[in-house]
């Protein structure tokens, strides 16, 4: 590889971690809301509730009563306390409440579009300088084309997700 090659990979290398940082910090808002206004944001989209003993689980809203949260678990950390089905979970257990939601697909397709022409200006410079033989050289280029495609593709898609903090207010 040549050292312009070298140079350009490192660059892009540093660029992609910085890039990797910024959604999760960017894509966070935080609301507080009293317990009787908690079931409008909520119910029939999937959460994460972190609860006081340590376990967590995930799954999709049923219902929110005065007293309770009423979830269809989908994963938890904790199968025997919270299996995996239908949970109930009391009102002073839940002080935060964990939303992700997706806006649009911009991030997907941008990320798709960048990731695929550093590939293709990556693998051409690695397959061109490094490599001898055909075989080699295609599988190389097609290798590192389709790997930063996949990786612009999942970063672009950490920008499309929203991260919604929910604290509950308690009076």
């Amino acid at each position: 590889m040549t050292k312009t090659g070298e140079q350009t990979m490192l660059l892009g290398s540093v660029a992609l971690l910085c890039a990797m940082a910024i959604p999760a910090a960017a894509n966070t808002s935080i609301v507080e809301v009293p317990w009787d206004q908690l079931s409008g944001l909520i119910l029939g989209k999937t959460i994460t509730i972190a609860l006081p003993e340590g376990a967590v689980v995930q799954g999709e809203t049923i219902s929110v009563t005065s007293s309770s949260l009423t979830l269809d678990v989908k994963k938890t950390s904790d199968p025997v306390r919270y299996p995996a089905g239908r949970t109930s979970l009391p009102r002073p257990s839940i002080s935060e409440v964990r939303m992700i939601a997706s806006h649009g697909n911009g991030g997907r397709v941008l990320g798709s579009v960048v990731g695929a022409l550093v590939g293709m200006v990556a693998g051409g410079e690695i397959a061109g300088h490094a490599l001898h033989g055909e075989g080699p050289i295609v599988s190389t280029f097609t290798g590192v084309a389709v790997a930063t495609t996949v990786g612009g593709y999942e970063l672009g898609k950490s920008l499309d997700q929203r991260l919604r903090l929910i604290r509950i207010e308690h009076k």
